[in-house]
């Protein structure tokens, strides 16, 4: 789900490992010659599920009966009340080329012993499975390790690698797995912390040409183990993603239409008419050549205030000009007290009674005030709503916000933005993720929703990174499977009540800059 990105000095001592052969060594290893394929699994744990894990779709259900597996509508749980047992799920999906990870975090620490472990199994079958375990041992220091088990017993394929990264109870850890080729199979694994930058390369890797080596086809498992000095504890997961890995042809493929086509950071994913495959033309735009037509424009009288809210909403901080929006947040010679102290201004404009639609594309291209150091509580958002708010249902395309920032929290919002789906108005009933590190500080990128019978995807520059399915979540049924069609918001608020509020600090004027906003039609 995340992009690879260069990886952080912090990561950059654990990835230079050397990378073992086991048996001979004849067979070339053929990993760099594979390709991603579609995922079949990405599964963001939105459903409640009370014994198991349930089902991700029609064609995968999750293997796991018990109290100890559960899903609480953000996380899937593996609770470990007996030391020296290990717990699995299992997809059920067979493939043999395969590339999976997911986020993992403990809600307690080991004190003393060897630890906690979660694994991620490939090809796994009646001959046995590759695996690479994450190991968390007591003070949070972290290792990884690829390991063969077969009928035999294991067979470590590399030696345990230290990673150059601590984790904390409740703190969430990317693991990855990729398994490829035969006769000899390449074993590739990472792990990195969430809110970081994913590693370019691979912390550990093994090719096995041994007469052992798992050839055939097998399933993905999730498994989770505590030492014996290891406290009663539960492991929770998160974005789920399971995908098979072609190999390359030297051929000319067949075209695909892809559901977004590729992007940069400053080429609009779209056409200039706005056409993208498989959505066809926009059915309302605005390239913002001319008025806010398109849009109501609101103001403190029409809108009122916000909650949290540090800023009175003015219409002239709502303008155009050469095809650019510009949303400008502006601190007032004179603060204004109304329900607070509000020292800056800000725009705020909807399409309510203009355009609204259920199911369908949506996209924004846009520049983020977002500077490093000097935006405290600036919060720049891209959102739909339902029309009379005839549901709960919330959807929030994009969200930033300003640093630096007083939450009690070790994650660092900088060059990130979240998509966010809310079930209802209450702030906990919700799903959310994180785009990857990226510049936001200058520059235009793109962010798009998509919305479908079956569910939906948040997709940053032309690529997806996050996916709510529609099945078997009846919260979701009850917020968005109505009748009610959504309207999109666009607006820069100042103050957060986690982020936190606006200060002495933060820069006199802000500019959220939008190129454009398009949206699409489903058709079936």
């Amino acid at each position: 789900m995340a992009k690879a990105v260069a990886a952080t000095a912090a990561l950059a001592t654990a990835i230079a490992v050397v990378s073992p052969v086991i048996g001979s060594t004849s067979a070339a290893d053929a990993a760099s010659k594979y390709t991603v394929g579609k995922a079949i699994v990405s599964d963001s744990m939105s459903r409640t599920q009370t014994s198991g894990w349930g089902k991700y779709s029609s064609s995968v259900a999750y293997n796991s009966k018990g109290t100890e597996f559960s899903v609480n509508g953000s996380r899937a749980l593996i609770a470990l009340p007996a030391s020296g047992k290990t717990k699995g799920v299992n997809t059920n999906y067979k493939l043999q080329d395969v590339v999976a990870n997911y986020k993992v975090s403990t809600n307690k620490l080991a004190t003393s012993g060897a630890g906690i472990y979660s694994s991620l199994h490939a090809r796994k079958s009646a001959a046995g499975d590759y695996r690479a375990t994450l190991r968390v041992s007591p003070q949070g220091v972290t290792y990884l390790e690829l390991n063969r088990w077969t009928s035999k017993g294991m067979k470590s394929l590399t030696k345990p690698v230290k990673l150059g990264f601590k984790v904390a109870a409740n703190k969430q850890t990317n693991l990855k797995l990729e398994v490829t080729g035969k006769p000899a199979v390449s074993v590739r694994a990472k792990a990195w912390p969430v809110g970081s930058a994913e590693p370019s390369g691979w912390n550990t890797s093994a090719t096995d040409s041994s007469a052992d080596a798992l050839t055939g086809v097998g399933t993905v498992e999730v498994s989770a183990y505590r030492g014996s000095s290891s406290p009663v504890s539960t492991l929770s997961y998160d974005d789920l993603v399971i995908a098979p890995m072609k190999l390359a042809s030297t051929s000319t493929p067949d075209p695909i239409k892809p559901t977004t086509p590729p992007t940069t950071p400053t080429t609009p994913p779209s056409s200039g008419n706005g056409y993208v495959a498989g959505w066809g033309t926009p059915v309302w735009q605005d390239e913002f050549n001319s008025s806010l037509s398109k849009w109501t424009v609101r103001d403190d009288a029409t809108h009122g205030v916000l909650s949290y809210d540090r800023a009175i909403i003015k219409k002239e901080n709502a303008t155009t000009k050469d095809g650019v929006l510009t949303i400008k947040g502006k601190r007032m010679d004179k603060p204004v007290i109304k329900s607070g102290t509000r020292e800056f201004s800000t725009g705020y404009v909807d399409s309510i009674g203009k355009f609204s639609q259920k199911y369908g594309r949506w996209e924004m291209r846009a520049q983020l005030p977002l500077t490093k150091g000097n935006a405290k509580g600036v919060w720049p958002a891209f959102w739909l709503r339902p029309d009379g708010a005839k549901t709960g249902g919330e959807i929030d395309i994009m969200e930033a916000y300003g640093t630096p920032h007083s939450a009690n929290t070790s994650f660092n919002p900088f060059n990130r933005s979240e998509g966010t789906l809310h079930y209802d108005q209450s702030g906990k009933s919700k799903t959310n993720s994180w785009i990857p590190v990226t510049d936001l500080s200058g520059g235009y990128h793109t962010w798009a929703f998509e919305w479908t019978p079956e569910g939906m995807t948040w997709l940053f520059d032309g690529k997806p990174y996050k996916t709510v399915k529609r099945a078997g979540n009846a919260a979701y049924e009850k917020a968005f499977e109505t009748a009610a069609k959504f309207h999109v918001r666009l607006n820069m608020q100042y103050g957060s009540p986690y982020w936190g509020m606006p200060d002495s600090t933060t820069k006199d004027t802000a500019d959220f800059k939008i190129d454009y906003v398009r949206a699409w039609a489903y058709k079936g």
